[in-house]
């Protein structure tokens, strides 16, 4: 707002006060005589998000690049969420170690997964989820695994029945011969 180069504090303040900016949103839900508490700290968070240095000022290369962070992760959230929702395990893994050189380590995958992504990647690879990921921008159960977690669970459940079945039929089958 003062054209030094930096975003401070009180600035993102004055900013959250002008009509339309999206903490107006958020402050409805919260009791007003909280608001002043809430914008604070919001603001205060805010800065703190991007500031590197500690200095509780944002300068234009501290901005840049918490942004160029923040969209490499929303891209690659982007591109995984394609391959949980086509339950394509190994096509995630893979694209995860695509972006090892990024990393100071390898990635490494866990063995026991959360039980929603272990019936998403027990059906078969391709088997889509939702239609469209059209407003999911995360693994977050209110985007999306409130969505998926039902219909993976009845696939998945659907798919090991026809697993058991086809077994037993293979199995009635030499008996015969």
């Amino acid at each position: 707002a003062d054209k030094d180069g930096f975003i401070t504090v009180a600035e993102t303040l004055t900013f959250f006060e002008t009509p339309g900016s999206a903490i107006h949103k958020e402050l409805k839900m919260h009791p007003k005589e909280h608001h002043g508490l809430y914008s604070k700290f919001k603001a205060e968070d805010t800065v703190a998000y991007h500031d590197m240095n500690d200095d509780m000022r944002v300068s234009r290369q501290e901005l840049w690049d918490s942004l160029v962070q923040w969209n490499v992760v929303r891209i690659r959230m982007q591109e995984g969420l394609k391959y949980v929702n086509s339950a394509d395990r190994e096509g995630l893994e893979k694209f995860e170690r695509s972006l090892d050189y990024m990393r100071r380590n390898p990635v490494t995958f866990p063995n026991k997964l959360r039980p929603e992504l272990r019936d998403i990647f027990s059906l078969p690879t391709g088997t889509k989820l939702l239609k469209s990921l059209k407003g999911v921008h995360s693994l977050s159960d209110s985007e999306f695994f409130s969505r998926v977690r039902e219909k993976a669970a009845k696939l998945a459940s659907k798919q090991r029945k026809a697993e058991k079945a086809a077994k037993h039929s293979k199995g009635k089958r030499k008996e015969e011969m």
